[in-house]
């Protein structure tokens, strides 16, 4: 007979109260990076009490069985490159190395010089389904480390690894510039910059008030929408291409081009005690904090700023993308 472990036991005696004990166990062992490790004890569990554990469950399992399926690159100091071993003649040699050139790229346009580990990860064909949280690609922050998973289809068309690697290498990067204390508008802003996903449609829709323009605190909650919701697609969409544009006018309206943003993301982390005494007392987010450290705007400014520009056609404008589907 198998030895109880140390969940089974927790179960035994706390009932719901010890599947909820034994998954705070597994989800510490997935901020480790422990994986297969936390795989293992998720079995033996399912989806513990209600079912609330079932979204940690397949995260774990896709990072966790690519990683039993896959060989280990390590460049510098810093990074791994997680990559599924496969004798695939599609698939384009020298992954590993491109993954290492944007991540330098990334680094060097937003200022950073890394030196928090980041693990990126390339997650098994398998793992590209409906079930899979995250299977567009996701940046997630583990306790002493940074990892971006990205899916096993992008390596078959080269503009589209370039463009989501891009985009969550730019996550890796402004967790570490700002000790990920960014919201979510302001970090996907920076990611869709990089990215370079800013498409004309919108903007025209924008123009012509199709779409409403959303403040700061709209703008973050469209992106925290339960996407089971119906038309939650749209509405997380068009949050991405707002900040898309707030991203663009930043790096565009500065000589400084994108360090600008990261300069902003910078300024998340080098607030005095004192500082942040003030934050609390007064209610100001960090994020206005930060803006107005660096453009001399705080949040609500910025978003007019970035509208009326829109609207009047002098948005400074790059490469425009085709329009995403939602």
């Amino acid at each position: 007979m198998a030895q109880p472990t140390e969940w089974t036991r927790l179960n035994r005696r706390y009932g719901n109260a010890g599947s909820d004990a034994s998954w705070s166990k597994v989800r510490e062992l997935y901020e480790d990076d422990k994986v297969v490790e936390a795989w293992d004890a998720a079995k033996s569990l399912g989806t513990g009490s209600r079912g609330w554990g079932l979204f940690t469950m397949r995260m774990v399992e896709a990072e966790a069985v690519t990683r039993l399926a896959s060989e280990q690159q390590t460049f510098g100091t810093t990074l791994t490159v997680e990559f599924p071993r496969t004798d695939d003649p599609e698939i384009a040699p020298g992954i590993g190395a491109m993954i290492r050139d944007l991540w330098n790229e990334v680094c060097l346009e937003l200022g950073l010089t890394p030196e928090l580990p980041l693990v990126v990860t390339v997650l098994l064909p398998e793992f590209d389904a409906q079930w899979v949280p995250g299977r567009h690609g996701y940046c997630i922050g583990k306790n002493d480390l940074t990892k971006v998973c990205v899916p096993w289809r992008a390596l078959r068309r080269s503009d589209e690894l370039r463009a989501v690697l891009l985009h969550e290498l730019a996550h890796a990067a402004t967790r570490e510039l700002s000790h990920d204390l960014m919201p979510t508008w302001l970090n996907e802003a920076i990611a869709t910059e990089m990215e370079g996903s800013l498409n004309r449609q919108y903007l025209m829709r924008v123009r012509n008030d199709q779409v409403d323009w959303m403040s700061p605190g709209e703008l973050e909650g469209a992106f925290e929408i339960d996407r089971r919701e119906a038309q939650a697609d749209q509405w997380v969409n068009l949050a991405y291409q707002q900040s898309a544009s707030i991203g663009r006018w930043i790096s565009g309206s500065s000589s400084l081009g994108r360090r600008k943003l990261g300069d902003i993301a910078k300024a998340f982390a080098n607030n005095s005690t004192w500082t942040e005494l003030k934050l609390r007392v007064t209610g100001q987010t960090h994020a206005d904090e930060a803006l107005r450290e660096v453009l001399g705007l705080g949040e609500k400014e910025l978003f007019e700023r970035v509208h009326l520009a829109i609207r009047n056609r002098t948005l400074p404008i790059s490469k425009l993308s085709v329009p995403q589907e939602s």
